[in-house]
């Protein structure tokens, strides 16, 4: 068997909707989750006022990431559908990499101020808003069981935040910047999978997922680009010497050198040079897998249930990698026995919560009638633009000359 038909087989096993796949969609949501958590964790703190350059070089350096996965899914034989057309790509593209800046400056900002205990409360939150924008978004019923599972899992994180022996306090101003940095998780938990889920009429096919994450990222170092001067309002770094700040941390997590030193920042840290610049592409690529991760779940699953594995893996990187001396002491933030007790808490709430979703019935006819998600999904320009972009008729018939495309009835409104 050629690698390519390896592949191929093994991304059918990952994609299937049997107990199999979702087994292996699940595995690596967990695992890429939980590793990017700790090692995020760890960069911030290596370079605690370095956060535009750890946005932007997300930014930049997840999109060589998405175009491998992109290559491997091209060259195992998925072809291009309707729903690649430029300008639905652009809309959402652009939609998408706005939300992921507004997550990117809030939370990598705040995360080094914000003490771990309060960044899962925090992010684990957003899953009741999550539930909410969902029923308005698809009209789905969710029964008492998905409303169970949120109230215990915001019950085991709240457990963890207020038992003695926390580690460090942290200010409500920096609190409110990691929770706007994190509401971001509520939408996605609705585009994510109505963007990837949708189905074309002419062809019943969904779009090529890893085509359109190229596309945010490179929105979102636009963004980036054009509202750079919001981080040195936060003074992240500060704008008079925000362009030698982003040399000074280039140079910190290429060379391991060329960082400030303890004396030069408020707070005593300064860079740890020697450890951002191990972790530095360890952390883009599991960053990036875990977007892609996010995805994976949210198409053949259901995005509620990504957003819910997405909340609850600081969980599990507290009790392993804090636990344990993974990284150097400064980094220790060793769980209290309140940890441990909201652990086996947060759990139950995960299984409550997964009786449901993990065998939602309707989740895709749910987001093909959606009106909201139609608006993204369609291929219609404003005339003065619609010379630049190929038209659903035109592109039926380049990429089915045969014309032989699926003619199925859809509902009307739909794509």
């Amino acid at each position: 068997m050629s690698k390519c038909a390896y592949f191929a087989s093994l991304r059918r096993a990952f994609e299937g909707e049997n107990a199999t796949g979702k087994v292996l969609r699940i595995s690596y949501a967990v695992s890429t989750y939980v590793i990017m958590f700790a090692l995020v964790r760890v960069w911030g703190q290596a370079m605690p006022t370095h956060s535009y350059y750890y946005s932007m070089s997300w930014a930049v350096g997840f999109i060589p990431v998405f175009f491998v996965l992109f290559s491997l899914v091209r060259v195992t034989g998925t072809k291009e559908t309707m729903l690649d057309a430029p300008w639905p790509m652009l809309k959402q593209s652009v939609f998408i990499g706005f939300t992921f800046f507004i997550n990117y400056l809030g939370v990598s900002t705040s995360a080094p101020h914000v003490t771990g205990a309060a960044q899962v409360i925090i992010t684990v939150l957003p899953l009741g808003l999550a539930v909410l924008y969902n029923w308005l978004v698809f009209s789905r019923k969710y029964n008492w069981k998905t409303v169970l599972g949120v109230v215990i899992i915001i019950t085991a994180s709240v457990v963890q935040l207020v038992g003695p022996g926390v580690k460090g306090s942290t200010d409500i101003g920096w609190a409110l910047i990691f929770l706007c940095g994190n509401l971001p998780s509520v939408l996605w938990s609705v585009y994510f999978e109505g963007f990837h889920k949708f189905t074309h009429h002419l062809d019943n096919k969904t779009n090529t997922m890893e085509l359109r994450m190229i596309w945010t990222n490179v929105f979102l170092v636009a963004w980036l680009l054009a509202f750079h001067w919001v981080f040195g309002l936060l003074g992240q770094p500060p704008m008079d010497v925000f362009w030698q700040d982003f040399q000074r941390a280039l140079s910190c997590s290429f060379t391991g050198k060329g960082g400030y030193p303890e004396l030069e920042v408020d707070d005593g840290t300064g860079d740890d040079c020697a450890t951002a610049q191990v972790i530095f592409f360890p952390t883009l690529v599991l960053a990036a897998l875990q977007a892609h991760a996010q995805i994976v779940i949210s198409r053949h699953d259901t995005g509620l249930l990504a957003t819910m594995i997405l909340n609850v893996a600081p969980f599990l990187c507290d009790i392993y990698f804090f636990n344990t001396s993974h990284f150097p002491a400064r980094y220790n933030d060793p769980p209290t026995i309140w940890n441990w007790i909201a652990f086996p808490i947060a759990l139950v709430g995960v299984i409550v919560f997964s009786l449901k979703e993990l065998n939602r019935p309707d989740s895709k006819e749910s987001v093909n009638q959606s009106r909201h998600i139609q608006w993204f999904m369609r291929n219609n320009p404003p005339r003065c633009l619609a010379w630049l972009f190929e038209s659903d008729e035109k592109r039926a018939a380049r990429l089915f000359p045969d014309g032989h495309y699926n003619l199925m009835h859809q509902p009307d409104g739909n794509v």
